[in-house]
């Protein structure tokens, strides 16, 4: 069978699949609270499904391939940046009551600081994560047009054709099972695709280090504990602590994290904070050990980037190049899939319930039923909307304009990191004594993007390696310099 035929069914049969399971599972009759019920699985999801949302969120495509590619690079100093991304999910737990009583992250803002600074932190977090999903489905685009061309079977159509069939094909069915199940259907799948993904990683790191020409024991050691010139090479002194200020911050910024969290509040407040910390180790294990692993099996390969581990994953195996192409497939349709769905609702649950009625809770939205159940309609509108313009129209639009998505990851982090510090001072709990917050975010944005765009179009690497750090610490300082201890009970808790 020719593999792109093999790719084609395994995608059909693998899509076809997750929406059966969730159609059946995640589907349920109407409930007295439409909104809450599509938006945040009735507040009712448990440990299991709660952790599976919190894992896919940081085991996308993205992720993993780019510990892979620090793997080969750094060795096991790949692992001090995932190292602090697992320590964000630990000091998130922390300030797990807090967030249950809310209903959105952007609820909490408006909750302290007002609807201004709500709409303005949601409009943030929505370019931020639209951003994040078209660059996901680029670079999932980039991987399934390597592997077509790995597999030498593209007589018929061209490989960048053939990937961007299965891109509607992987986004289709992410739609169907968002669309129709909600927080609590994408809960169920994850569990599926977190499991193929875990499985299908270690399988084809195993079959690399039984390749032959495998690295022995003694470039294995080499290949673990890299040089310092290696590592100020590949990633360097600045280009690591960006990293790790990123990924410690994220959690607290991330609006499908906190959605995740809100899912499961009406189990016991242990659960919740078990499940962030269980998270925090599933995710340091996954991608972040099987990934670094499975980049060291890849030492000896030349031109390696974060972009083609999979294809030189297969172009390395010899006689096992058409069960690691399988197993890169389905790395990549469950990726993609896990991560999508997730954000997909996010940003629809920000333009319904934080943008459109900044004022109100969700609470109130469902107490009028009908027209809640008409908002439910117009929130799936939404989901589909969303994929539209992230999966295709912005990168056609960077297209149009000559421009390059990939030189642009600083906007997503920008986006999200100008939040942190009026989210900080809400969690604990401190009023603006002179300006209104969502001064600061907009002082954060202008301070963050100023100091990418002389970067870019200066060439100065250090500006835009350090654009999101430096964002991080205005919005920070100055929400912490500009507000006081004092807190009055501000009226809406459950935005």
């Amino acid at each position: 069978m020719a593999w792109n035929t093999a790719l084609w069914a395994n995608g059909i049969v693998i899509v076809l699949a997750i929406v059966a399971a969730t159609i059946i599972k995640g589907v349920k009759g109407s409930s007295d609270q439409p909104l809450t019920e599509y938006l945040l699985a009735g507040t009712t999801l448990k440990k299991g499904p709660i952790i599976s949302l919190l894992v896919s969120s940081s085991f996308g495509l993205n992720a993993l391939l780019y510990q892979i590619w620090l793997g080969y690079s750094v060795g096991i100093l790949g692992l001090v940046a995932q190292f602090a991304w697992v320590a964000s999910f630990w000091l998130l737990s922390k300030h797990v009551k807090s967030i249950r009583s809310q209903r959105s992250l952007h609820g909490l803002l408006g909750s302290r600081f007002g609807s201004t600074t709500r709409i303005i932190a949601g409009i943030c977090s929505i370019v931020g994560i639209l951003l994040l999903i078209s660059w996901e489905t680029e670079i999932g685009r980039a991987a399934l047009s390597g592997l077509l061309n790995t597999s030498a079977e593209t007589k018929e159509f061209s490989a960048e054709t053939a990937s961007e069939w299965l891109i509607f094909g992987i986004v289709l069915g992410c739609v169907i099972y968002t669309v129709l199940g909600g927080l609590s259907g994408n809960a169920r799948a994850d569990i599926l695709l977190n499991l193929t993904k875990i499985a299908s990683v270690i399988a084809v790191m195993v079959l690399l280090f039984h390749r032959e020409n495998a690295i022995n024991s003694a470039q294995f050691i080499d290949a673990l504990w890299p040089s310092m010139e290696k590592f100020e090479k590949n990633l360097g002194v600045g280009g690591l602590i960006t990293n790790i200020v990123f990924s410690i911050l994220w959690q607290y910024v991330d609006t499908s994290t906190w959605q995740s969290i809100i899912a499961g509040s009406k189990s016991k407040l242990e659960d919740s904070i078990s499940s962030l910390r269980l998270t925090a180790l599933a995710v340091f294990i996954a991608p972040g050990i099987i990934g670094t692993l499975l980049g060291i099996a890849l030492t000896g390969a030349s031109n390696i980037t974060s972009d083609n581990v999979l294809s030189q994953s297969v172009l390395l195996s010899g006689g096992d190049s058409n069960v690691i192409l399988f197993f890169a497939f389905a790395i990549i349709v469950a990726c993609m899939l896990s991560l999508l769905d997730g954000y997909i609702l996010a940003v629809a649950y920000t333009i319904i319930i934080d943008i459109t009625h900044s004022k109100r809770t969700i609470q109130e939205l469902d107490n009028n039923y009908v027209h809640a159940e008409k908002l439910l309609v117009i929130t799936r509108f939404f989901v589909v909307c969303v994929v539209l313009i992230a999966v295709w129209g912005i990168p056609q639009l960077f297209k149009s304009a000559n421009l390059n998505l990939f030189d642009f990851v600083y906007v997503v982090i920008i986006a999200q990191l100008a939040l942190i510090g009026p989210v900080l001072s809400a969690i604990f709990k401190r009023n603006p004594a002179i300006f209104p917050m969502w001064t600061v975010i907009v002082i954060a944005l202008i301070v963050g993007f100023g100091v990418a765009y002389i970067g870019s179009v200066n060439d100065i690497k250090w500006a835009i390696d350090w654009a999101g750090t430096i964002t991080a610490v205005i919005s920070g300082s100055i929400a912490w310099l500009l507000s006081s201890r004092k807190h009055t009970n501000s009226g809406d808790r459950n935005g």
